[in-house]
């Protein structure tokens, strides 16, 4: 099984995935490339991504050139599609990556979260056309937690954190917030009306208090 943990920039979600497997505490949960994701330096971290991502670069063309075309048709700047082509193909080789159905396999930043990061760039609501072509060549999570938090506490964790990230750009944070989190309603609405997700397997998480462990 394949989980996705989902929530605006600051909600929290590292946090939260390192709270499921401090509970859950058993070798059948797998956070996939988590070492390489645990690297707090971008081009260290980017250089182990694209190494990963070599021997499926030379083994899937066809399928990078039919992600590459949906990306082109776009109205988005070159370093945008270009960007996104790469953590597109990141992303499908960790997913090819998770054989063994006996585990739980945890992506950080997966299916949905790269959905959401197309259409933000794009600065526009959710196509559902659009949506389901980029998400049929990925493909979506088996499980979904979603977690939110009151407005407030994220905009506070997101300017404790420092770490510099693209809804800080926008003069009026709450309203960013606020758009972002519309977007990842309307996606995960519309995997589960399309019968892609079962909305049983999205799971809502309230993470506005910290964890004690």
């Amino acid at each position: 099984m394949i989980i996705e943990f989902v929530g605006v920039s600051g909600v929290g979600k590292t946090t939260f995935v390192e709270k499921y497997c401090y509970e859950s505490n058993n070798s059948h949960v797998i956070v996939v490339d988590k070492k390489i994701d645990s690297y707090k330096n971008w081009i260290l971290r980017n250089t182990y991504r694209f190494i990963k991502c070599v021997p499926f670069i030379i083994n899937n063309f066809n399928w990078i050139g039919r992600l590459k075309l949906i990306l082109w048709s776009l109205d988005l700047r070159l370093k945008d599609k270009i960007v996104l082509l790469y953590h597109g193909i990141y992303l499908k080789r960790q997913i090819l990556s998770c054989l063994d159905s006996n585990k739980n396999y945890i992506i950080d930043e997966g299916t949905i979260h790269y959905i959401w990061s197309v259409f933000m760039r794009l600065n526009q609501a959710i196509n559902k056309d659009l949506l389901l072509r980029i998400g049929e060549e990925i493909s979506f999570p088996d499980q979904v937690y979603y977690i939110d938090a009151q407005t407030d506490v994220i905009l506070d964790r997101l300017i404790k954190r420092g770490r510099k990230t693209r809804i800080l750009e926008n003069s009026n944070l709450k309203d960013e917030i606020q758009q972002n989190r519309q977007r990842l309603n309307d996606i995960i609405q519309i995997i589960c009306k399309n019968n892609i997700l079962d909305k049983d397997f999205v799971i809502y998480i309230d993470n506005s208090l910290p964890f004690k462990g």
